[in-house]
């Protein structure tokens, strides 16, 4: 597959390029204290890649990991942990999002660091549903037990977690 995506960084005055030949970088956030970048790389089968950003905000790279699911938008909570709202089955989402009667399963990923270095985590699936509560799952925000559910053509879904 050709490499078609690329990361940009501007300080304010100056935009530059930080990554170059990425497979769809999509989702894109950074740990509370913005020493961390995680980026989704959807097209690639469903990775993410977790940077340590530089002083000169260049990015070295610290850990790959692949999810059985392609993981759209990163929601990083005040642990600094991942939440990750996720497609599945990649053609049943193409599938929904030309014909919203067709529902598409939707499914949200947690990763939980075990220490500061990133390289020890947890990874627990907290949602999997067929597309009849949410449907095309795109991004999981987490708040004091609480979560919501983003879709990317879709309702949300509330839900409140009982037992993680």
């Amino acid at each position: 597959m050709r490499a078609w995506s690329n990361i940009g960084y501007y300080d304010g005055k100056e935009a530059k390029i930080i990554m170059d030949g990425g497979h769809g970088f999509n989702g894109i956030n950074m740990s509370p204290d913005k020493k961390i970048v995680y980026v989704n790389e959807v097209l690639a089968g469903g990775e993410m890649h977790i940077w340590q950003r530089e002083s000169d905000n260049s990015l070295s790279l610290i850990e790959s990991m692949k999810f059985d699911s392609l993981c759209d938008n990163v929601f990083v909570d005040e642990a600094g942990d991942i939440w990750q709202g996720c497609h599945p089955i990649g053609h049943m989402f193409q599938s929904h999002a030309q014909n919203l009667s067709l529902p598409s399963p939707s499914q949200v990923i947690n990763v939980k660091f075990l220490d500061k270095s990133r390289k020890r985590y947890e990874i627990s699936e907290v949602l999997s549903n067929d597309g009849s509560l949410v449907s095309g799952s795109s991004v999981a925000a987490y708040y004091k037990g609480t979560m919501l559910i983003g879709t990317v053509l879709d309702k949300m879904a509330y839900c409140k977690i009982v037992a993680f």
